[in-house]
């Protein structure tokens, strides 16, 4: 769990999910998305918001994650895909390791924000096997 109390969401980070197993989900909701039910609901949420562009991340860190002549927070940016283990997976053709960063100075939120957006998100899922009782 990252300390930062606000976030910042990065759409569009991919385009398709690679997986070493197929997963069926049959309720696909991005966490921006389930954020704002939870606040239409009166559900205390973290304050966040979601970029398109590198250039509205920056400005979104810069301007209303944090106040001006007041030291800077750190914030928590986050791609937005729909597969499990988001921390681990990779962007492999900007070589950036996990969709959740920690951005902590000016143009840290640009260059994550970079190498996230239309890039494919891969994660390698573990095979597992259920063991059965029932063959002693």
């Amino acid at each position: 769990m990252f300390a930062a109390s606000s976030s910042l969401a990065v759409t569009r980070s991919a385009r398709r999910v690679a997986s070493m197993a197929i997963v069926v989900r049959h309720l696909n909701v991005h966490e921006y998305i389930s954020m704002e039910i939870l606040k239409r609901h009166n559900i205390p949420t973290p304050k966040g918001y979601v970029a398109s562009t590198p250039e509205e991340a920056e400005s979104i860190y810069l301007n209303k994650l944090n106040r001006p002549n007041e030291p800077l927070k750190d914030v928590v940016i986050k791609a937005q895909v729909l597969c499990g283990g988001r921390a681990h997976g990779s962007f492999q053709k900007t070589g950036l390791q996990g969709g959740v960063h920690i951005v902590s100075k000016p143009g840290e939120a640009a260059a994550y924000a970079e190498k996230m957006l239309g890039q494919d998100f891969f994660v390698k899922r573990m095979a597992t096997t259920m063991a059965n009782d029932d063959d002693n």
